[in-house]
């Protein structure tokens, strides 16, 4: 039984009208699955055949420095009307924008993960608000790593360590500051750890135990015992 506004159909269109639709979009001819469609002078919106002069406004342009209203979210640049996702999933799949997929067991960073993921520990979970670091590479492009963890940028702070003074040399999400350090790998790539502070200068040691014991895109060779590029296998 359809609902209101809607008709049953036998030969639905492949690209049913909405309040995103652009004028005089091209659509398949061929027939998609028997099912409910809008009525004619109706569109799709949010799950509801509503008249397209009632279509609610949302900005035709999104992205981090342009976020949707309430009740929306940004889909390849424009804002549209969220719709939980609704899945089936198998005990070893998760469920991502309604698809069911399965996680990618390892990684080296989160550009290796599904969206909605991250890497920890060469492992892709799920995001978490509080996320563990050693550097501002274990975080994503929005966040720094700040005692140990991952926290937003502050806009209009500092956005480069290259932005910072001799005295507060690191950029954090409050300002150029210092970040207190037990070793070189609590310090970001080009510092080093002297008297308990990351200061300009350092580099990482080439000897390794694991690969966290790597920067980005190194792993440990555990013949050798040093980091080795993972993109071209040679040692640095």
């Amino acid at each position: 039984m359809c609902g209101p506004n809607e008709v049953f159909v036998e030969c639905s269109s492949l690209c049913e009208p909405t309040c995103w639709t652009k004028p005089n979009q091209p659509c398949p001819l061929a027939c998609g699955p028997p099912k409910c469609q809008c009525q004619p002078g109706f569109v799709r919106d949010a799950g509801r055949c509503i008249p397209k002069n009632q279509c609610p406004y949302y900005p035709g342009e999104c992205g981090p420095y342009q976020p949707c209203p309430p009740g929306s979210v940004c889909s390849q640049g424009r804002c549209e009307p969220f719709v939980p996702p609704v899945c089936g999933c198998r005990p070893n799949e998760v469920c991502l924008s309604g698809v069911c997929i399965l996680p990618i067991p390892s990684c080296y960073h989160d550009h290796h993960c599904h969206r909605g993921y991250e890497c920890a520990e060469h492992k892709c979970r799920k995001n978490k608000k509080h996320r563990q670091c050693k550097n501002d590479y274990d975080c994503n492009g929005q966040m720094v790593c700040l005692n140990k963890v991952c926290v937003k940028r502050q806009s209009g702070v500092c956005n480069f360590n290259s932005e910072c003074p001799v005295e507060a040399p690191i950029c954090t999400t409050t300002g150029c500051s210092t970040i207190r350090c037990n070793n070189v790998y609590e310090c970001p790539n080009g510092f080093r750890c002297q008297n308990s502070l990351c200061e300009p200068g350092g580099q990482y040691q080439e000897s390794c135990v694991t690969t966290n014991d790597c920067p980005y895109d190194h792993m440990c060779d555990t013949m050798s015992h040093h980091c080795r590029s993972f993109h071209v296998g040679v040692a640095v």
